[in-house]
């Protein structure tokens, strides 16, 4: 399975309210940072975070390939999100991740939103990207609409635990009915062109069961993956990374087609099977991919 180029491969979740924290997560080797102020966050704990996350934000990016998201304590009513984005909307401030999104007019009300928020803090108009976490039956079946509801919006990722909850299935990756869902939130965000985000493995000290997480995430076309604990990153960046294999034979390709002379029709064989356009084109994104840290 083809990794999109330019996909955040590892998406690493880190409390609000524990900075002391902030400075390993960011240095971990994760592509996407996320911030959390919602699961992890106990309700005492809301303004202590929101405080930390304001002064990280809003002082001189220490990082800068590293992407910088919050994820909000609620995607709506606006009045409960506002305190939220006035904390967190800032020069440093890559993203907001959306908890609980089942309906296109909460992305639409928060687009909005940001719109206002940019301006008052001399941001660039759009800067602020989404990723909508996609928790239940009811999201699911409307993630392609969701995936369109905002030019900001670039990801879909899929929240195991909550989506378990509703349906009374096993939050288990290996469980063929979350494997059904994960398919079909994988093909919906491919179909909206924005990043498709596989769901968190608990696995972070058996590192050989979270391999087998992320390959059976990639295979169903997942270009990431949620992490819960550092030691997780490095893992989940190579398995979302194609192998020295794939590389090779992608260079193959590649060389063989452009030394034919072939156009976007041409047809040849590349060991033994058919190699047309299409073959070539994802040779040529995974090769880029490849190049990616």
């Amino acid at each position: 399975m083809l990794v999109s180029a330019g996909a955040n491969r590892s998406w690493l979740f880190v409390p609000g309210d524990r900075p002391d924290r902030f400075a390993r997560a960011l240095g971990s080797g994760t592509h996407a940072v996320i911030f959390d102020l919602e699961d992890s966050v106990a309700e005492g704990q809301v303004e202590t975070a929101r405080r930390s996350l304001s002064q990280l934000l809003s002082a001189d990016r220490q990082v800068a390939r590293v992407q910088q998201l919050v994820r909000v304590r609620e995607s709506a009513p606006y009045p409960r999100l506002h305190a939220d984005l006035a904390a967190v909307v800032h020069p440093g401030l890559d993203g907001l991740v959306l908890p609980k999104v089942d309906d296109v007019r909460v992305i639409v009300s928060i687009n909005a939103a940001l719109d206002v928020w940019e301006s008052l803090r001399g941001l660039a108009p759009g800067q602020t990207r989404i990723a909508v976490l996609v928790e239940s039956p009811s999201a699911l079946m409307v993630a392609a609409e969701l995936a369109g509801a905002s030019p900001r919006l670039t990801a879909l990722c899929f929240g195991a635990e909550d989506y378990a909850t509703a349906t009374g299935l096993a939050a288990d990756d290996s469980s063929a009915g979350l494997i059904h869902a994960r398919a079909e939130l994988a093909m919906a965000s491919h179909a909206a062109g924005v990043e498709a985000v596989d769901m968190v493995s608990r696995e972070f000290r058996d590192l050989e069961a979270l391999q087998r997480s992320v390959r059976r995430g990639r295979s169903l076309g997942f270009s990431g993956k949620l992490a819960i604990h550092p030691d997780q990153v490095a893992t989940i960046n190579a398995g979302f990374r194609a192998n020295a294999a794939e590389v090779e034979r992608a260079q193959r390709i590649v060389q063989a087609y452009d030394d034919a002379g072939l156009d976007d029709r041409g047809v040849m064989s590349v060991d033994g099977e058919m190699v047309d356009a299409p073959v070539v084109e994802r040779a040529r994104q995974l090769l880029a991919d490849a190049e990616r840290p």
